[in-house]
């Protein structure tokens, strides 16, 4: 057997590894949770090995690039590291070593798994295949979700006793809403696909997720939900007017948007929007019966603070002060750590802070060289996707490619205002998962579509 042989044999191997890896994501999460610490050592495993996988592939044009990325990207995470050594007040070398692996994590991740998928679109149901493990996933996060609601061991998604919901069996809760509503959008795709008897065996699953989203208690979990129910439901009546068959997809996702819909009342969600409410846009009305007819010091008039923009400080949850006191720090730093970033949480005085909006963390953090660099394969991604959407004058834009879209919008939109995404490897994987998908599935759809001619 020659070395070319065995190189593609590995690889092969590798592959469905990483391909299994999507379903081992809750579990470590989980393990983590309970004190096991074996999931960091998993993660640098998945990074070794997605190194490796990328040196054995074959040859492509796009292979040098990526290697060549990954080489300048480690280069620049040393010169970050050693320029906050040098000018960092409060350096804590752990931290600044934690935060560097998150973040590369991510990136190595996303150009593993465009290579990974890109292969596996060669395969007979290989859109099936992922749309299942992401599916499975998801029903491990439910139905922990649901155990720790039973047994009351789930950990508070706020600090504040007067906000409710939790994250289950999950650190985090921003960034279990960030996965959910990335993931939503797949298994349902993964829904509508199957025949009845698999529907209804996935069904309590599905629902299961949604009820999770409601339960956290967070903004994102409520707004990605209402928007993927609402454009899949949308999705299948087009459907189905177009093709004339699948309309039980209707019933299904109707039930499920309707049931999902019914339940808000009762779950953690509107308990904080109702505090939400109050907080926003006034106060409690004054039952006329309980007031005493005594007339009151007139109280100097205090200003609307939705007038005063504080509505979008609330809908930011306060990290326009992070962003203020970042941008403050920035401005008094060393033309060094302008440049290559001031490390994680900033130049700060007593505890680090991110601002946790992803997009400015990545420019504060690795300073405008790094912005460029980390900001860099997303872009060139996105290129060739859109390259593929219009090559293929727009045939290729149908209710997989759509629902893709509007998930990494999703994406986009929470790393832009809640974070949680291009630095945490946990919810970052599911975007990685998105790009990577959508960008196979339009190069694959583009060659059918030149083949068929």
């Amino acid at each position: 057997m020659s070395l070319l042989e065995k190189s593609s044999k590995i690889n092969v191997k590798i592959e469905w590894l990483f391909i299994f890896f999507i379903i081992l994501q809750p579990i470590l999460d989980i393990s983590a949770f309970f004190g096991f610490p074996f999931s960091i050592g998993v993660r640098a495993l998945a990074m070794l090995f997605g190194f490796f996988y990328i040196l054995l592939y074959p040859e492509s044009k796009y292979k040098k690039s990526a290697i060549f990325y990954l080489f300048i990207l480690g280069i620049f995470m040393v010169i970050n590291f050693i320029i906050n050594f040098t000018f960092k007040a409060n350096f804590v070398w752990i931290d600044e070593v934690e935060y560097i692996i998150k973040t590369s994590y991510v990136i190595l991740m996303l150009v593993t798994y465009i290579f990974v998928f890109r292969r596996l679109s060669s395969r007979v149901n290989w859109e099936n295949i992922i749309q299942r493990n992401i599916s499975i996933a998801l029903a491990i996060i439910g139905i922990a979700m649901f155990i720790a609601e039973l047994t009351g061991s789930g950990r508070r998604s706020y600090r504040a006793i007067n906000k409710e919901g939790h994250s289950g069996w999950f650190f985090s809760a921003n960034e279990l809403s960030a996965i959910l509503a990335m993931g939503l959008g797949i298994l349902l795709l993964y829904f509508i696909s199957t025949k009845i008897s698999t529907k209804l065996i996935l069904l309590p699953f599905l629902l299961l997720v949604t009820w999770s989203m409601l339960t956290i208690g967070t903004k994102v979990g409520l707004g990605a939900m209402l928007i993927i129910l609402i454009v899949t439901l949308l999705i299948t009546i087009m459907d189905v007017i177009r093709n004339r068959k699948k309309w039980i997809n209707i019933v299904f996702i109707g039930f499920v948007t309707i049931v999902s819909l019914l339940i808000i009342p009762y779950t953690s969600v509107q308990h904080n929007l109702d505090i939400k409410v109050f907080n926003w846009f006034g106060h409690f009305t004054e039952d006329p019966s309980e007031s005493d007819d005594i007339e009151q010091p007139e109280e100097e008039q205090k200003p609307n603070p939705v007038e005063q923009g504080e509505l979008s400080q609330a809908l930011l949850s306060g990290r326009g002060d992070f962003l203020i006191n970042h941008w403050n720090q920035y401005k008094q730093a060393p033309v060094q750590q302008k440049l290559f970033g001031m490390g994680y949480g900033g130049n700060y005085e007593s505890s680090p802070k991110l601002v946790e909006m992803d997009f400015f963390d990545y420019f504060f953090s690795f300073g405008v060289v790094g912005f460029i660099i980390l900001i860099l394969p997303f872009l060139a991604i996105g290129f060739l996707i859109i390259k593929n959407i219009f090559v293929s004058k727009f045939k290729l834009i149908r209710p997989v490619s759509f629902l893709l879209i509007v998930e990494i919008g999703l994406g986009l939109g929470i790393a832009s205002i809640a974070g949680h995404i291009f630095s945490a490897p946990s919810s970052g994987y599911y975007f990685v998962l998105l790009i990577s998908y959508l960008y196979a599935y339009t190069s694959h759809f583009r060659e059918k579509l030149f083949n068929a001619y």
